[in-house]
């Protein structure tokens, strides 16, 4: 390492830096409309939002101003991407290009920022190639074309541990910006807030006397940081004491938590310990796994490149034998603060992606000390710089043809277009949806809702005000299973799975499709047609009721009993699955509300009361227990504005002690008549039997 590499950037340097960044720039533009192939509900919600805090004059639906956070769906886990996008959707309009390009601009800034660590704190000869490294790492490149929010939070962590280096090996004057930058990866995504706790403390802790010379000499700085620091602390302090208070420990369970779950804290610390270690577990990031999610996959490669992983080792050796270097020991910090928030759930490159800055970091370091023992073999300096010009082409040749291959070859790498798959089809659809409204000015569309998470925000997203209220959406197993006339004059959108489906129903008739949209396959992907009943879907249907209004009964073994159960026709999960003792699975009613389940035991037992987990806000609940001898206890209760997936008990007014049977009513109020039962759990009485 030479001193004198450490100082401010020269004109030749800044010159080529620009230059690799244009190229690292143009390989993320490169038909960003069409990879990845989908357009995710998850980006056209944050120019959505933008787009309303704006119109509500920087309040959002629930009235907050300057709110902490939004909703998307049922979390609160968009932030800081939501005032991005409302500024540049609002200068240069909605769009795919506009949305993603916000996103791939601020992304740009991790590969900026790395290369400037590189150069000015490690003072290696190779920074330059920190670029051209990122531009092809896979899972970079997948997710910093997309407008995922998670893309910001590894952008101004690579921000931030710049900033801590500078401020750390130069000069104080950095720490407002280290403050600035943290605030920034915390709120850009929920995952950055685990991420800046590890860090914070860890760098707190092994540079804790250069913070207290700091503190002793720069009073100022240090009070007008202090400043800062709760001005940048106080919207998260309002959104977790004032604003929602149980929003994070709902997410926990939406998430699907083992946090959630009934089990011991051991348990849930060796679970933790598991994940945790899968995350640096070089395993997960240079090989493939065919059971990755396909949206956040390239076939046959790694997250990081397989041909990096010798260099990243040499950059982790590096900075394991220069552990006392405050720079090296920051890297290490930055890999294992990575996975330290994902691990309360599971392991995904989405919740992940922020190792990309430290991966990049380790490679270039590695990539730096090769070429200095390669240096020793090559002294002289034209060979040098013909091996460092045959090093960046072979990296640039790298990326593009990483760009080209998914440009070219992604339409058809998983041929699984729809809610499990890709969910393609956002610009195709309502793109031709416009043109429908355009070309018949008194016709409304319909437009099937099933393949995709949040299509609501589609509509808003590619269609003006005036053509969103001519457009509706629609599940055609509605009209499968319950007489809901069709509108002869709007036209509907259905999926080619589902046509396949309706044109064997022989309550529905399908006209001829009036327009197809193919898969990226080939194969009909969405249709545009008009639906109408047959003349005896009348008589069908009443005979379909009859049977799903019919109670089913089976037999369920609980803790080694065989326990008869009756309850309503299902058409998610099984009796077994209401209780196996795990709130994670569902048996749902098929749409029989109120949903009555009835359980006989094969010998007496004494009763308290009943649990249970459910799913929505408002029920009206009525539990009857029956003794041996006929005699009968009853309990009620009306539920309202519970939180979502509650936890509801129902105590019976004396204990049952010798209980044969129990009959549960749970009757769903407004939204729809499928009845969500998670578990169902009976209360063995704390006290002696026959008490109160």
């Amino acid at each position: 390492m030479k001193d004198d590499a450490t100082g401010p950037f020269g004109q030749q340097e800044w010159a080529l830096l620009g230059l690799l960044m244009v190229f690292y720039l143009a390989t993320r533009f490169w038909k960003i409309e069409h990879f990845p192939i989908y357009f995710f509900c998850d980006e056209a919600i944050q120019p959505v939002l933008g787009h309303d805090l704006i119109l509500r004059h920087f309040h959002d639906a629930q009235g907050t101003f300057l709110p902490t956070y939004f909703l998307n769906l049922r979390n609160w886990n968009l932030s800081l991407s939501v005032y991005l996008h409302a500024l540049t959707s609002t200068l240069f309009g909605m769009s795919i290009t506009v949305t993603r390009g916000t996103s791939i601009v601020v992304g740009a800034l991790a590969p900026l920022a790395a290369a400037v660590t590189l150069r000015r704190i490690f003072a290696v000869r190779l920074w330059w190639t920190a670029p051209l490294v990122m531009a092809l790492l896979p899972a970079w490149f997948l997710h910093s074309r997309t407008a995922f929010e998670t893309v910001l939070a590894t952008a101004f962590y690579a921000c931030f541990l710049l900033a801590y280096l500078l401020y750390r090996m130069t000069s104080p004057r950095w720490l407002p910006l280290v403050f600035i930058a943290g605030a920034a990866t915390f709120y850009a995504y929920t995952n950055g807030q685990g991420l800046m706790a590890f860090s914070g403390i860890a760098l707190l802790v092994a540079d804790w006397r250069h913070h207290l010379r700091v503190v002793r000499e720069n009073r100022r700085l240090v009070v007008v940081t202090a400043v800062l620091a709760m001005v940048l602390a106080g919207p998260y302090a309002r959104f977790r004491l004032i604003d929602h208070p149980r929003a994070v420990g709902r997410q926990i369970r939406d998430l699907g938590s083992y946090w959630a779950e009934d089990i011991s804290v051991g348990q849930k610390l060796e679970r933790y310990g598991q994940r945790y270690l899968r995350g640096l577990d070089p395993r997960y990031w240079f090989r493939d796994d065919p059971r990755r999610p396909v949206r956040h996959r390239i076939p046959g490669r790694g997250h990081l490149p397989l041909f990096v992983a010798p260099f990243v080792a040499l950059g982790l050796g590096l900075c394991l034998w220069r552990w006392r270097s405050p720079p090296h020991r920051t890297v290490l910090i930055a890999v294992a603060a990575v996975p330290f928030s994902p691990a309360i759930a599971d392991i995904l490159i989405t919740r992940v992606l922020a190792m990309m800055v430290p991966a990049t970091l380790l490679a270039v370091l590695g990539v730096d000390l090769a070429w200095r023992w390669a240096g020793r073999l090559v002294p002289v300096r034209p060979a040098r710089v013909a091996l460092g010009l045959i090093l960046g082409l072979g990296l640039a040749a790298n990326a593009v043809a990483l760009a080209r291959f998914c440009v070219e070859k992604g339409p058809t790498w998983f041929t699984n277009y729809g809610l499990y798959g890709m969910q393609w089809g956002a610009r195709q659809v309502f793109g031709a949806v416009g043109e429908e409204l355009d070309a018949h000015p008194r016709s409304t569309v319909a437009v099937s809702h099933t393949w995709a998470n949040n299509p609501e925000a589609f509509v808003r997203f590619f269609l003006e005000p005036a053509e969103q209220r001519r457009v509706e959406l629609f599940d055609p197993r509605s009209h499968e299973t319950e007489l809901k006339p069709f509108d002869s004059a709007t036209l509907y959108v259905i999926s080619g799975e589902e046509y396949a489906r309706l044109r064997n129903d022989p309550k529905i008739v399908c006209s001829e499709p009036v327009r197809t949209i193919p898969y990226p396959d080939g194969r009909p992907g969405f249709l545009f047609l008009h639906l109408a009943y047959a003349p005896e879907a009348p008589t069908i249907f009443a005979a379909e009721e009859a049977d799903r209004l019919r109670p089913r009964t089976e037999t369920v073994t609980v803790a080694g009993e065989q326990w008869l159960v009756q309850h309503p026709k299902l058409d998610i999960g099984s009796a077994a699955d209401a209780l196996d003792g795990d709130a994670g699975t569902l048996a749902r009613s098929a749409r029989v509300n109120p949903a009555i389940w009835v359980i006989g035991f094969p010998s007496p037992r004494p009763l308290a009361g009943v649990q249970l987990d459910l799913w929505t806000s408002n029920y009206d609940i009525a539990v009857t227990v029956t003794g041996a001898d006929g005699r009968v206890v009853k309990v009620s209760k009306r539920l309202r504005d519970l939180p979502l997936e509650p936890r509801v008990r129902l105590q019976l007014p004396r204990v049952v002690p010798d209980a044969r049977r129990v009959r549960i009513s749970i009757r769903k109020i407004g939204v729809d008549a499928f009845v969500h039962l998670r578990e169902l759990k009976l209360l063995a009485p704390t006290g002696p039997p026959g008490g109160p």
